[in-house]
C-alpha cells in the first residue's frame, strides 16, 4: 500500500472523482447499516451485544466501517 495512506493519489483526483468517492462511501455506509438492522430484525433481537450498554452493541457502532473500508480500498486500487 505505498500511496494509499498518503495524499499522493488524492492530489490527482478531479472534483467529480472526489464527490463520487464521498457519495459512494456514504451510500455503502447506509447500506451496511440497513443490512445489519435487517439481520437483527430477522433474528428477533434489538441489540447486537450488551458489551456497551444503551448503544446497541459493538456491531451497531462499526457496521458502516466494515463495508466502507474495503470499498474505499478497492476504489484506491482501481483509481491508482
Amino acid at each position: 500500500l505505498p500511496s494509499v495512506m498518503g495524499l499522493d493519489l488524492e492530489a490527482g483526483w478531479s472534483v467529480g472523482a472526489r464527490a463520487a468517492f464521498g457519495a459512494l462511501l456514504g451510500a455503502v455506509s447506509l447500506l451496511a447499516g440497513f443490512c445489519w438492522s435487517g439481520f437483527k430484525r430477522r433474528i428477533g433481537t434489538k441489540h447486537s451485544s450488551d458489551l456497551i450498554p444503551e448503544m446497541g452493541g459493538v456491531m451497531d457502532l462499526i457496521d458502516s466501517l466494515l463495508l466502507a473500508g474495503p470499498t474505499a480500498l478497492i476504489w484506491y486500487y482501481l483509481a491508482g
